[in-house]
This record gives structure tokens, sequence and C-alpha cells, in this order.
């Protein structure tokens, strides 16, 4: 066994497996508990709502041209999240692949260098945004076609018989790529650097040698040149260019003070994009008691690693010779550092930068290639042997590997919390009028943007519309933008639009929504009554008065359910099942219904003072519907416990029970009771 391990080895053509083996581990695992976020949403409400055609005036407002990516890979996987998950890991494999086919064909002296930085690239850690899909899959997309591009050019210069064939085809892939973003337009200037490593091959005379490259450049500086001109003063916008290059432009009006700001922050940037986005990947994450999931990403990093290491001892490709080494290493880091500086310039010319907000490091991403490329060049310039160098590496990727699982956890947990919210929305409320808004008091998903929890409203329930008409719903949070008004009793527009989408409604058609996990189990509806809540802010507090029921209704128009396909499978008809059922069922005054689903709660072993059903809050539609089905007693038993677990209802508590209206003595005097206990007032 051991002699025949010793004499294994793998053929070239086995290395893009492994690193398909590497995204399925690093990106697959959870992708079936994964779902949609941030622009995901919108973009998917595209083509629900108003079908292909809704693409171009979704992006007319920034890139033109860019919807056809959406209506060719949705004719085939659909909206179906679990498919875009990985469709999105398969992209970002061709890219990786992409990248060590280039490369391999640059510097073939170096094919075993190159797979190392393939592999790392795969995993690197500065974008950490895998899991939103169908807004990234764009350029994972450009990743392939800018590779391929290089690749043509380089089979161009080395064929001179088919130099125009290549060439163009060159071109025609830059040209497909800039359709999708201008996220790519900066890299494609490390083209020169390329084609002079190239011409050094037959002109290794310097001078004859820059003037070959400035000739063979000469048509990709023109169609560069072109595109910067139509993107920055050409192309069709309906309004402002929300990309305009306002740094690029304040350049040329304030130079000096430009450059000093400008080259803060391409220093932070980049040290951040080579340093810095590698501090979590060695976070251990100890505790007094690690995470279950944190232990299982670090065991599976060690096995990988290992699994890496001896796949790439026995993978069967050329060593790089040392008359070579120094040669390939400088030339690894020319390009690499221009790929991460050019990479992100476009992000830099609008007023961007990679360290900000939590989207932000998708600036990073053109320019990662060259990240790898710089990480693996100074180990193999480091390194005793190859043998050494492959090792690092390996045990790097690997790191990587445990560290983006830890980030889609982290995901998985934003779609359980999105997943958990839209059905009990959905359970709440079957159908509401369109013209509803949905007030929170904060953003109910970090990160996500209320664009986003719009999108996926108006994707909840179903609707007719087109581009020109205003979708149905729009969600709105009362903080910061209505903290200092004051409700009006008649009604105040409300006006909201995104790209293609617009909403038109009012204050007095509103929805007050609110969740607090550390005080609440389920998503509440707010109404007047919260007024005496404890654990509501006086901001809250201040806008309930308009909370309008009208608005939702108890069944849809066709009992029109939730796509699954968007939204996952229905949740388990648990606590907050119950509970939101009551509460609609509470609103139409329909007593037993409630009352059959606090039996319901109670067979479940739900009880005030049992951990997932423990918020007085959550019992109030229960205590009401068993005193409106003369089960007074039951009521007060329910009331008493839910005290005791948070006294601080205590108000709203004998709010309810002052409302209610005993019919005979016995109800009296179990009203009575209650309001001793709780210490009720007159």
């Amino acid at each position: 066994m051991m002699k025949r391990l010793s004499t294994l080895r793998f053929p070239a053509w086995t290395f893009p497996l492994t690193l398909l083996f590497v995204c399925l581990l690093a990106f697959g695992v959870l992708a079936p508990q994964l779902g949609f976020y941030w622009d995901d949403w919108a973009k998917t409400a595209v083509n629900v709502l108003h079908g292909f055609s809704g693409y171009k005036p979704y992006y007319a407002v920034d890139r033109p041209f860019s919807g056809w990516t959406h209506i060719l890979f949705v004719s085939l996987i659909g909206n179906q999240r679990v498919a875009w998950q990985f469709f999105n890991l398969l992209l970002r494999w061709a890219a990786g692949v992409s990248m060590w086919w280039f490369f391999s064909r640059l510097w073939p002296q170096a094919r075993r260098q190159v797979a190392l930085a393939s592999l790392l690239f795969i995993v690197y850690p500065v974008f950490t945004q895998q899991p939103i899909t169908v807004t990234f899959h764009q350029q994972w997309l450009q990743y392939s076609l800018y590779f391929l591009s290089l690749g043509a050019m380089v089979a161009a210069i080395r064929n001179p018989k088919r130099y125009w064939s290549f060439t163009l085809i060159s071109l025609a892939l830059t040209a497909l790529q800039l359709t999708v973003t201008e996220y790519f337009v900066g890299v494609l200037l490390i083209q020169p650097l390329i084609i002079w490593m190239l011409v050094g091959e037959y002109l290794p005379a310097w001078k004859p040698r820059l003037i070959e490259t400035i000739r063979r450049y000469a048509v990709y500086l023109a169609a560069f040149a072109g595109y910067v001109v139509w993107r920055m003063f050409l192309m069709p916008l309906p309004g402002n260019d929300p990309y305009r290059a306002s740094t690029l432009f304040d350049f040329f009006n304030t130079p000096l003070q430009t450059a000093l700001e400008w080259g803060k922050i391409i220093l932070s940037d980049t040290l951040y994009i080579l340093v810095g986005s590698w501090a979590p990947v060695f976070d251990l994450g100890l505790a007094e008691s690690i995470p279950p999931f944190t232990a299982f990403s670090w065991a599976a990093a060690t096995v990988c690693a290992a699994l890496l290491i001896f796949f790439l001892w026995k993978l069967r490709l050329p060593e790089l010779q040392p008359s070579d080494e120094n040669r390939w290493v400088i030339q690894a880091v020319v390009i690499g550092l221009a790929a991460v500086l050019l990479g992100s310039f476009p992000a830099w010319a609008i007023g961007r930068q990679v360290i900000g907000d939590f989207h932000a490091n998708r600036y990073a991403l053109p320019g990662m290639f060259g990240a790898s490329l710089i990480t693996v060049a100074l180990l193999t310039w480091f390194s005793r042997s190859w043998r050494q160098s492959t090792l690092l590496v390996a045990v790097l990727a690997s790191l990587c590997i445990g560290f983006q699982l830890r980030v889609s956890n982290e995901f998985r947990w934003a779609w359980a919390d999105q997943h958990s919210f839209y059905w009990q929305l959905y359970w709440r409320a079957p159908h509401l009028e369109p013209g509803t808004a949905i007030f929170f008091e904060t953003e109910p998903f970090p990160d996500q943007g209320l664009f986003s929890t719009s999108a996926a409203l108006n994707l909840l329930y179903p609707q007719k519309t087109s581009p020109e008409e205003p979708v149905a719903y729009w969600a709105y949070t009362l903080y910061p933008r209505f903290n200092e008004r004051q409700p009006n009793p008649e009604g105040d527009s409300l006006n909201a639009a995104f790209r293609s989408f617009y909403f038109e409604g009012s204050t007095t058609n509103s929805i007050f929504v609110h969740f607090d996990p550390q005080r609440s189990n389920c998503w509440w509806f707010l109404g007047p009554e919260d007024s005496a809540n404890p654990y509501l802010s006086d901001l809250t507090k201040r806008w309930l008065s308009l909370t309008n029921f009208d608005r939702i209704k108890a069944s849809a128009p066709g009992e029109a359910s939730p796509s699954l396909d968007l939204f996952g499978p229905q949740p388990e008809q648990g606590w907050c099942y119950l509970y939101q059922k009551a509460d609609l069922a509470r609103q139409n005054e329909d007593w037993q219904q409630a009352a059959d689903l606090g039996n319901q709660a109670l067979a479940q072993g739900f009880y005030p003072n049992e951990r997932s059903s423990n918020v007085p809050r959550e019992w109030l539609p229960f205590i009401e519907a068993y005193t409106n089905t003369n089960q007074w007693e039951r009521a007060a038993e329910l009331t008493l416990s839910s005290s005791q677990q948070d006294p601080k209802y205590g108000g709203m508590l004998c709010n309810l029970w002052s409302r209610l209206t005993p019919t005979n003595e016995t109800d009296l005097a179990t009203r009575q009771q209650v309001f001793d206990v709780l210490g009720c007032g007159p």
C-alpha cells in the first residue's frame, strides 16, 4: 500500500476537479440552507413582476446592457434560491479554472506555481459575499471572460499567422464582459505588461521590445480608450450617473489635495487586500465554549489541508527551475501588484473604497487574483523547495476554506431570520391591500437594505404590475426619517423608488411591526394597545395610532401562497404560527378560532413559563379569546402565569382586562382576582 502511494501521480487534468472539490467544500456545504440577500431580491423581483423586458428599465440608470446575464441564466435555472447558490459556485470555479488556464499559457515553466495561485484565488478571504448569488454571478462570469480574453491575446502574439483572428476574439470577449459591469475595466491595463513579457521571448533588447509592445498594444489601448470615453461621457442614462468618476475629476481640479486623500485610501485598501483580510482567517474563535459549527470548520480545514498537501505533492506538473525562479517571482509580483491597484481603481475613481460598509469588499474582487499571485510568489521566493511552498499554500487555502464556511454560516443565520419573518408575515397577513407600507423602527435585517426588504415584500404577495406602475408594498423605518416628526392623523404621503420600482402610499395605510430577539419570540404587529408595552421606544409608540389593520385580509385572492422557490419551505407550525394565526383571528373577532388555536398551543406544551412561549404579549390573543368563549378561569390562569414571567407587562395586562366585560358574578369575581394580583388601578 505504501509503495503504491509513493509511486502515485495525479495528471494535470485532475487539478480542475480539485478546484471543484474545494469550491464545493467552501461554498456548497451550506448552500441548501442559504437564500436571497441584498440586491438578489430586487433583481429577482424584476423577472417575477415585470418579466425579461423589465431588466432594461431596471439597469437603465447605470448599466443599460447588464440585464442579458439575468435573461440568459434565469431562462436556464429559474428563480430557485438553492439552484442559484450552486450555479454561482460553478461560476466561481470556472473563474479559477480560467485563471489556471491563462497563466499556465503565459508561464508554462511555472505551471505548479500557477496552480497554487489559482487554488488560493478561489477561496481568497477578501471577498465575503459569495452567498449573494443573483448579484455576484455577474462578476464571476466576467472573471472567466476576462481570463479567456487574455488567453486569446497570448495566442495572437504566439501565433502570427492567426494574429488577427485571436485578437478579434480577445477584443470581443473584453467587450462582452464590459457590457455586464465596469468592475474589470481597471485590470485591462495589465495587458501591456503581459505583452511586454511575451515580446521579450523573441526580442530581448529593451528598445525594440518597447516599440513592439506599443505596436501590439495599440489596438487594445484604442478599444480601452473608446470604452472609457463612452462610459464616462457618452453612455445614455435617464439621469445623473450614479457611478460618476467624481474623485477622478476632482484630481484635475485640486490635484494635490485629491492625491493626498487618494494616497491614504489606496494605501489602506491595498494593505487590507494583501494583509488585513487575513486576520479573520486566523481567528480561532476560542471562548469558554466553541460553537459547534466553528469546530466543524476547523476540522474541515485540517482534513482538507492534509488532502491538498498530498494531492499537490503528487500532482504531475513541471517544477520551476532555479534559473527561472527569480524572473517568475518578479513578473508575478509586478502583475499581481498591478492587478490589486488597477482592480480597485474604478471604485477609487468614484469615491468608494474596499474598507467601508458590509458590501464594500466587492470592490476588491477584480484584483483578487493579483493578491493570490503575490502571496504565492513571495512564498516561492522565501521557501527552500517547491514542497515547502506547496505545503504553505495548501495550509493557507485550507484555512480560507474554514473561514469561508464560517462566513456562509453567518449568511445561513441571516437567511433563517428572513425566512422566519416572511412566513410569519404571511401567517399574520395572508393578504395586504396594495399601497400598504410596512414600518419598522430600524432596519429589520442588518446589511440588507430597505429596498431589498421592499422587493421581497412584493414577491411575497402576488401582484400584476409593470415598470410604469407602482409596486404594491414598501418597507420603511421610523428612525431616522420620522424621528423628529409627529404623526398626522390625516396621513402624509409616502413615496419611494429604487431603479425601476416605485411606491405610492400614505402613513394612514401602514402596518407597524416589531421584533426584539431579547424580548420577543415572534414578530409583533403593533396596535394602539402597545402604547403600554414596556419594551417599545417612545418613537414607536408615538406612531402606533396610525396602524391600520384594515389593510390585512384573512385570505389572498385565489388563495395564492408564497413561492417555495423564493422563500423556502414553510416552517414548522409551532408557537409563532399559532400566535400569528390567533392574532389574525383576534383582529377579525373570530374568538372560537383563536381559542381553538390556544388549545392547540397548550396541547403542544406551550405555556407562559416555557422558554419558547414565555413572552406575555404573545399570550394576549389567547387570553382575550378565552374570555370571549366563556373560559375566564383559563384566561386568568394564563394572565397570572404570564405576569410572573415578566411583571413589567402588568400595565398591558391590566388594560386588556379592563376592556373585558363579565356577564355573570363568577366571571366578575375572576376579573377582580386578576386586578388584585396584578395591582390594577380603578
